[in-house]
């Protein structure tokens, strides 16, 4: 920026504004359309099995950091035990994202469905082998069998709180209205 001169400066100081050169003004900007009316590009991909796929970018937004060949490395991974959690942190995304796209790509749900069944594979052969082997620690097994596969290896303890209809309705009658469980 240029420094003021001391003339420039007591020409100032009198009062008066120095006059400046406006600029002129820019056109009327065109309104913009709502998100809604965007239209999604096409885009080609590349699948792994040399197929490619034509599939709508989402309009606006960041684009996704999605690639088809995401489905073999968490197959892969799979294989080798890992979870969705782990696949995610190769992949260089959050587990969140992972989930996103298992509803949008369902070629990637069933990977990742085929990846959890190859790490449960994975697992329960790790434990198979090792179950005569000295020091192995088959409770530690047991525990990550369960916090891993609950559906398949936790122990399911069922407590009943529920209050049985005769209970229900001697307690109505002690109270002076009926009641009844549902």
């Amino acid at each position: 920026m240029p420094r003021k001169t001391q003339s420039a400066k007591a020409a100032y100081s009198g009062g008066a504004k120095p006059k400046t050169a406006r600029k002129p003004k820019a056109p009327a900007k065109a309104a913009r359309k709502p998100a809604s009316a965007k239209k999604a590009k096409p885009v080609t991909l590349a699948c792994s099995d040399g197929i490619a796929v034509t599939a709508s970018k989402h309009a606006g937004g960041r684009p996704t950091k999605y690639d088809p060949a995401y489905c073999d490395l968490a197959v892969d991974l799979g294989r080798a035990g890992k979870s969705g959690e782990v696949i995610a942190c190769h992949i260089g995304v959050i587990y969140q994202t992972v989930l996103n796209w298992q509803k949008e790509h369902p070629e990637f749900l069933e990977a990742m469905t085929l990846a959890k069944q190859l790490e449960l594979l994975w697992w329960e052969n790790a434990g198979q082998e090792h179950l005569t082997t000295t020091g192995f620690s088959a409770s530690a097994w047991s525990r990550s069998m369960a916090a891993r596969f609950p559906n398949k290896w936790r122990e399911k303890t069922q407590v009943d709180h529920g209050v049985s209809n005769e209970l229900a309705a001697l307690l109505g009658d002690l109270d002076g209205h009926g009641a009844s469980i549902v």
